[in-house]
Parts: structure tokens; C-alpha cells; sequence
């Protein structure tokens, strides 16, 4: 009794072979229609569902499918649901985390030089070197000249140069940095920019100056004070003196 219950939806194994034997074999031609399909999908995206490929009429501005016209749905999603190039049981499989693909990966790199000549110029981009540190471009373009700032920072006691002649003349371009890590608070800039405020760490010798020309200028604020109640005392007289002049 407890063999021959069922839970709503439930399929056996019997009923699930049964099914899967009435179904034909995936052919290899079956495959390339299945690639063909997914790279016409990347070249020709939609933010619907990927089933609505095999639509039958246009919705709006969206054409009707046109994958019907090289495979039939249920036959590609069967593919799809089915198709494994490795054994998943094997014990590479725990150790590999590129196994599932691994047999493509090893057929291509066996197939692509036969059709592929690597030609004596080649461009490269960022989109093929990527630069690993967004504030270090110079490890991407070595030998193109960096506009750093105009500036005298004060990286080390004594400083007076610039970022651009720490790095381009001190250090040429960066090849005789002290140490790897040494220059990452070079500001990149570009040239006669400047750069904006920057909080500056003062150490006792700069906080006494800062102190004697504070004081000079109190001195120089006093005596302007002064000169001006002067300025004003004169005028002052100036005026009884007219006032005078005026009752006589």
C-alpha cells in the first residue's frame, strides 16, 4: 500500500523513463543550433523572457520570434535541461571549479590556433589589460608621461619638489621607486591644475613661525589702529575749527 501512494505532481522513476524513452536523441547538429541560438540571443538581446524568441506575433515595437524557424521551443529547453560535457561524479569534479566546461576549455585551446594567426601588430586596450588600482595608472602605461600636480607637498621632511619631479626625475617615471608601496600619495593631476585644500600635519618648527608672523601681523593691526584714531583726531579738530570760523 505504502508503494503505490502518490503526492499530487509526483512522477516515478518508471513513469519519468518511460517518458524520457519516447523522446529522440540529441543529434550534433541539434547542438550547433543550440549555440547558434544563444549567440544570436547575445547579439540580439531583449529584456523579455527568453521564450518569447519563439513568440508568434509582435508586441509594440518588438517583432515576433524568429527561433521557431531553426529549432522548436520544448526541443531547446530538453537540450538545455539535458546537455553536460563532463561527468559531474568524477572526483575532479570537487576540485575544478571550471569542470563542468573544462573538456570545452581543453577542445578550444586544442581548435583556435588552427584557425586563428596571431599577426605581427596587436592592439591592446583596457578592456584587455585591465589596470588592477584605479589611483595607480602607471602600471598600465608605462611608458606614456603621467601629468601629476604642480605642487610642493610635503612627502618627507625638507621637501621642495613637485609630485611631477618626485616621479618623473627623482624616481624616472617610477622605475626607482624606494619601495613598492612608496608613492601611492602622489596626487595624479593634471598639469596646472593645482589641486584643491589639503590638511597639513605642522610639525613644532612650523607652529613657532606660524606664532612670529601672527604676531607681526598684531603689530602691524595695532598700528593701524593707532593711525587711524589718529586720522580721526585730526578731523575732529579740523571740524570745531570750521565750526568756529562759521559763528564768527
Amino acid at each position: 500500500m505504502y508503494t503505490k501512494q502518490r503526492t499530487p505532481g509526483k512522477v516515478s522513476r518508471e513513469e519519468y523513463m518511460n517518458r524520457e524513452g519516447k523522446i529522440f536523441a540529441i543529434e550534433p547538429h541539434e547542438i550547433l543550433h543550440v549555440l547558434g541560438l544563444l549567440m544570436a540571443r547575445m547579439l540580439s538581446p531583449q529584456r523579455r523572457r527568453f521564450r518569447d524568441h519563439w513568440q508568434t506575433e509582435g508586441i509594440g515595437a518588438v517583432p515576433r520570434g524568429t527561433f521557431n524557424d531553426f529549432m522548436p521551443r520544448h526541443r531547446f529547453e530538453h537540450i538545455m535541461a539535458n546537455l553536460h560535457f563532463t561527468n559531474n561524479a568524477d572526483a575532479q569534479a570537487a576540485l575544478d571549479r571550471a569542470w563542468k566546461v573544462r573538456s570545452v576549455i581543453e577542445t578550444l585551446q586544442e581548435t583556435f590556433p588552427r584557425g586563428y594567426k596571431t599577426p605581427p601588430v596587436i592592439s591592446f586596450d583596457e578592456g584587455i589589460i585591465p589596470s588592477r588600482n584605479r589611483n595607480n595608472p602607471t602600471r598600465q602605461y608605462l611608458n606614456q608621461a603621467l601629468y601629476l600636480c604642480n605642487k610642493a607637498w610635503k612627502h618627507f621632511p625638507g621637501n621642495s619638489m613637485t609630485c611631477f619631479q618626485i616621479w618623473h626625475n627623482r624616481w624616472e617615471n617610477g622605475t626607482k621607486r624606494p619601495h613598492p608601496r612608496c608613492g601611492r600619495d602622489i596626487q595624479t593631476r593634471a598639469a596646472g591644475t593645482g589641486g584643491g585644500k589639503k590638511r597639513k600635519h605642522r610639525g613644532p618648527d612650523e607652529e613657532e613661525g606660524d606664532a612670529e608672523v601672527d604676531a607681526e601681523y598684531e603689530e602691524v593691526d595695532e598700528q593701524e589702529e593707532d593711525d587711524q584714531d589718529e586720522e580721526d583726531g585730526l578731523e575732529g579738530q579740523l571740524g570745531d575749527q570750521d565750526q568756529v570760523s562759521d559763528a564768527e
